[in-house]
């Protein structure tokens, strides 16, 4: 499992409640994990979907867990773990969204974003058209082109016609 440690990017003010017999301070912690659990690959890799992260907050630390054992990401990587917000895709009709997009046989999509690299690589990448994988050929920061499959895939959920993921 992946606990990551988040809280408030601006920290609310420290509350203090006074007492008449003592002076004790009342803090509130703001600190709250999120985990997500990670699949075992062999005896020396794991993978991890990392738990969703809002731009309002920050990291404040990861670890593994695994039987009961916890391990921070600091110490296994030798530094430590960077968030990246998700990249932004654009429709393929940015012009008319609401018409279907024409490519021609044998031909690639071109996708345009933003932050498409940031935290990935191309071979990290899988670009679906409805059911089926559309083949990732180009990536850039701004740009992912891939080759659709040869037949048109089905559509997933209540389109006619398949949308790109």
């Amino acid at each position: 499992m992946i606990t990551v440690w988040v809280e408030p990017k601006e920290n609310p003010p420290m509350r203090r409640r006074r007492r008449r017999r003592r002076n004790n301070q009342l803090v509130f912690n703001s600190t709250v994990p999120k985990q997500e659990h990670c699949t075992v690959v062999s005896s020396s890799e794991m993978t991890c979907l990392t738990p969703r992260v809002t731009p309002d907050t920050k990291v404040m630390g990861v670890w593994f867990e695994l039987d009961n054992v916890k391990v921070a990401f600091e110490s296994v990587a030798g530094k430590t773990f960077s968030y990246y917000p998700n990249p932004e895709l654009f429709a393929l009709n940015r012009d008319d969204p609401d018409t279907p997009y024409r490519f021609k046989p044998g031909g690639v999509i071109a996708v345009e974003g933003k932050g498409l690299t940031r935290a990935m690589t191309r071979g990290e990448v899988v670009a679906w058209l409805g059911d089926k994988e559309c083949e990732v050929k180009t990536l850039d920061s701004t740009h992912l082109y891939c080759e659709p499959p040869e037949k048109q895939p089905a559509s997933l959920g209540n389109h006619k016609l398949p949308s790109l993921r």
